[in-house]
């Protein structure tokens, strides 16, 4: 229940990002993310059952879980660090005149891009795969 939760919410902050843009990248986006998120869930779902990761584990069921789980994380983060750089991106050039606040706000921006990456990672696999062996 809690996947389904969080990924609702996640289609909310992208509909929320891609509202006022192009309504064909925002069907786009949303496609891969609605699409995804169920393989995703599917595959968590199965993985448990198969494993009886609930009950009596089998050996193999976690690093089956982990492997799945750091797969998803890189294929949900990657595209929405890439999607949310680009808006950010083009908010700097509306928002900075100075070719040096520009090249100075990038700067910022793609630090805080890379570290809010490795956060987002931590955060999903502490999430879905939890505190498990």
């Amino acid at each position: 229940m809690l996947e389904i939760i969080l990924c609702l919410m996640l289609l909310a902050v992208l509909y929320a990002v891609l509202r006022k843009g192009s309504r064909k990248l925002m069907f786009t986006v949303l496609g891969y993310y609605i699409i995804l998120s169920v393989v995703f869930i599917i595959g968590l779902n199965q993985i448990d059952s198969n494993y009886q990761l609930y009950t009596d584990p089998v050996d193999g069921g976690f690093a089956a879980k982990f492997n799945w789980v750091a797969t998803f994380a890189y294929l949900y983060i990657i595209p929405f660090i890439i999607l949310l750089s680009y808006k950010l991106f083009k908010w700097v050039n509306k928002a900075f005149h100075t070719a040096l606040s520009r090249i100075a706000m990038k700067f910022v921006l793609i630090a805080s891009l890379i570290f809010g990456g490795y956060i987002a990672m931590f955060a999903f696999v502490l999430t879905f795969y939890g505190f498990a062996p």
